[in-house]
């Protein structure tokens, strides 16, 4: 099982602009380390919000080893 996993993510901060995440799967493995570079606004950021859940994804799946995050509470996810 993945430590995060993220399936079928998309993201846009208003409705009426396009995504600014399209993320079809991606994995971290425990102990996998992992480097995000990017320009200024590729969605860096955005992405880091999603996966600690500050930021919940227009669609798709989030998943903290194994247990979606969206269904997690606040001291779970803390």
């Amino acid at each position: 099982m993945a430590a995060l996993s993220l399936k079928n993510v998309q993201f846009r901060w208003r409705r009426d602009q396009p995504l600014t995440l399209d993320i079809d799967a991606f994995e971290v493995e425990s102990g996998e380390r992992l480097f995000l570079h990017g320009a200024s606004g590729s969605g860096k950021s955005t992405l880091l919000n999603i996966v600690s859940a500050v930021l919940a994804p227009e669609r798709g799946s989030v998943q903290c080893l194994g247990r979606e995050i969206s269904t997690l509470g606040s001291r779970e996810r803390d």
